[in-house]
């Protein structure tokens, strides 16, 4: 349903101030995570289930718990990196090297791709 909302919405301007992007991507991470957990709930409810669909549902769960904390952690680290940029925007002006920000957008991107 949020997916629904933010996508009829993603041109309004406050939407596209937050980051309707990354408030999906924000929601699809929270998904998995609870996904994960519902399989755990699965496996500790039906004693029955043979041994290799428990381990295959334990794979599972720990394969969507970690995807979906990673994806959402690192959403919640750009959108950090995205307010601080916009409160220090004034004083990049004052910067006399490129490398600077050019390194800080580097820092910013390598957390995202080593958290992926």
């Amino acid at each position: 349903e949020f997916f629904v909302f933010n996508w009829v919405y993603r041109h309004e301007r406050i939407f596209k101030l937050s980051g309707s992007v990354l408030n999906s991507l924000l929601t699809f991470g929270a998904f998995l995570m609870y996904t994960g957990a519902l399989f755990s709930g699965i496996v500790a409810r039906y004693d029955s289930l043979p041994e290799t669909a428990k381990s295959s549902l334990c794979l599972a769960k720990l394969a969507l718990i970690s995807t979906g904390f990673i994806v959402t952690f690192s959403v919640v680290l750009v959108k950090s990196w995205r307010i601080r940029r916009i409160t220090q925007k004034c004083c990049l002006a004052q910067r006399h090297s490129m490398w600077a920000v050019s390194g800080e957008r580097g820092g910013a991107l390598m957390i995202c791709i080593l958290g992926l």
